[in-house]
């Protein structure tokens, strides 16, 4: 599994997904975003190979983050966390 990025706006998300991660043996290191300008930045300095992604966040959603961040990194591969099914079709463009 490797290096895990789990990017939520809401801050209790990202902390149940950061502790449900950190229960698997393969995952080496968690990091966490609150937006997707930061799961950017972080993609940007970590290599990342899985990135849990909120869709509708302020500043950047995450399928837009998702695209930058696969610019900067061939290896990761998305996991879209939304209530909101009317971003399923375009979260395809990036192959979650």
């Amino acid at each position: 599994m490797g290096n895990i990025l789990i990017c939520d706006d809401h801050k209790l998300t990202r902390e149940m997904l950061k502790k449900v991660a950190s229960q698997n043996p393969f995952a080496s290191k968690i990091f966490t975003a609150k937006d997707g300008v930061q799961a950017v930045e972080v993609a940007k300095q970590e290599r990342l190979n899985i990135a849990f992604l909120d869709i509708d966040m302020p500043n950047l959603n995450g399928i837009d983050a998702a695209k930058l961040i696969s610019k900067v990194s061939s290896v990761t591969r998305f996991v879209f966390v939304t209530a909101h099914m009317e971003y399923a079709i375009d979260s395809f463009s990036v192959h979650p």
